[in-house]
């Protein structure tokens, strides 16, 4: 496999890793943001752990490129998200990558409150700390290749934006039952330097989707817009099937790249806040 396309493959884990529920679309003032901006959690618990497996499309095989992990944890009246993510040690040779994500939610609102992401790889590193005040409006990002290298910036924020992390753990919260095909939500998010408008639209139900290793899962099925550029193909859609339970977790994400594709798929779970009952025929030991 060529450098490039694991450089792109690594890329790729980025952002479909963290964008696990809702994927980044081109800024537009057509789609009206959400107005739900406060949620009370009910699909996850302190403790709660996910294992995500990443797969990579290489003239039409599937290749097991890395794994995401995301935890969950309660301490001090907020919510302390961590996801990392790492390239397996078969392709540190070619290319190595290692991407840690925290975040520290508010409970009451589940909007961020502070957001930390470190990118270290062999010709790649990046960090960037973030304090939001939704208040204010504003967040305040420390960002460079190293913290030591950090320049401080100010930047406005829209109402109700969250960051990459956030985003997940919220739009697993929002109401989806009796939700009718061809629905869209639309969100604010901050990534980068600045706020994006993120849309993802409901297709419908898949009450037997096979999810490797796991069994057959009711899910439910939505496709949403990709960013353009080096990493996703143009004008593709990125697919997502969450479960159809009160857990509303992903299960697996599919998407073209600019070469190849990639494929992210729940791999384990620990320490669920609800029954798992959409598991409608389990193959897990």
């Amino acid at each position: 496999m060529a450098i490039n396309g694991l450089k792109k493959l690594s890329l790729g884990l980025i952002y479909i890793s963290f964008l696990l529920s809702w994927s980044n679309s081109a800024e537009s003032e057509i789609s009206p943001v959400s107005e739900t901006c406060n949620l009370v959690n009910t699909a996850f618990q302190s403790g709660e752990e996910l294992v995500y497996k990443v797969y990579y499309n290489w003239n039409f095989v599937w290749l097991p490129a890395g794994e995401v992990i995301l935890r969950a944890q309660k301490d001090n009246g907020i919510y302390k998200l961590r996801a990392y993510g790492s390239t397996y040690k078969t392709y540190e040779w070619f290319y190595k990558l290692e991407y840690d994500y925290e975040c520290e939610i508010d409970t009451s609102t589940l909007l961020p409150k502070k957001a930390l992401r470190r990118i270290n790889g062999k010709k790649y590193n990046h960090y960037d700390e973030m304090y939001f005040n939704q208040q204010r409006r504003r967040v305040v990002s420390h960002r460079g290749r190293t913290k030591d290298q950090t320049r401080r910036r100010t930047y406005h924020l829209k109402p109700c934006t969250h960051d990459l992390l956030s985003l997940i753990y919220f739009a697993r919260n929002m109401d989806m039952n009796d939700i009718e095909k061809g629905r869209e939500e639309t969100f604010n998010i901050f990534y980068g330097k600045k706020t994006w408008r993120l849309k993802a639209q409901y297709e419908s139900r898949d009450s037997t989707k096979r999810i490797k290793k796991l069994g057959r899962f009711d899910t439910l099925y939505f496709t949403s817009e990709v960013m353009d550029g080096k990493v996703f193909k143009k004008d593709s859609r990125m697919q997502i099937w969450i479960s159809n339970d009160a857990n509303r977790i992903p299960l697996l994400i599919e998407a073209p790249l600019s070469a190849g594709a990639v494929k992210v798929v729940l791999k384990d779970y620990q320490c669920l806040r609800n029954e798992f009952n959409s598991n409608v025929e389990s193959s897990k030991k």
